[in-house]
């Protein structure tokens, strides 16, 4: 027995030892954005399907820290979210995944944004373990960024609300992940 419960062991190393450590990656306090500097509002791990998968890590920046995400919604400053992928994931999964986010938390005149939630998903490649994806929230734009390279601008600040409530809505896709980002503590 003790054999076989050692051989269970050393067969899940090589994947703990090749998993990306969600403890490691570390968010700045402060980020800059149109000339205003944003404070880490806080931080969440979007887990995925019953086993829990970890799938990224996300830090959000608001100019003033703010636990309460329709305010944060609502709020006509620049905002900042960042994201780190803790697994490859295909470009498919992540354009599904937000679509999804987006037909459950859009309110009201969502088909008017459809064409650029289709413009912002035809930009999206596949993600692997390690990379980044930053989403800058400004008032008369969205802009998205893939491990330092812009891949578009998305005219209408409109627009970045609804994106921004795929994770800060009513119907996020990890209620721990929202929590997070709203900076209260997750089990």
């Amino acid at each position: 027995m003790k054999t076989i419960t050692a051989l269970a062991l050393i067969s899940l190393l090589p994947l703990s030892a090749l998993a990306l450590d969600q403890e490691a990656i570390k968010f700045p306090p402060e980020k800059k954005l149109d000339g205003k500097t944003l404070t880490l509002n806080g931080t969440g791990i979007r887990k995925a399907t019953i086993f829990n998968v970890k799938v990224y890590k996300a830090g959000l920046y608001l100019d003033h820290k703010n636990p309460n995400p329709k305010e944060i919604l609502s709020e006509k400053s620049p905002k900042h979210l960042e994201m780190v992928f803790l697994k490859d994931l295909s470009a498919d999964k992540l354009r599904d995944s937000w679509k999804d986010g987006f037909d459950k938390n859009c309110e009201s005149e969502c088909g008017q944004y459809k064409p650029a939630l289709d413009e912002l998903s035809a930009k999206i490649r596949d993600a692997k373990e390690g990379d980044r994806l930053e989403f800058d929230f400004t008032q008369g734009k969205t802009s998205l960024t893939a491990n330092g390279k812009k891949l578009t601008d998305l005219p209408g600040g409109d627009f970045g609300k609804i994106l921004l409530s795929i994770w800060l809505g009513d119907h996020p896709p990890d209620k721990d992940l929202k929590e997070g980002m709203l900076g209260k503590k997750v089990g």
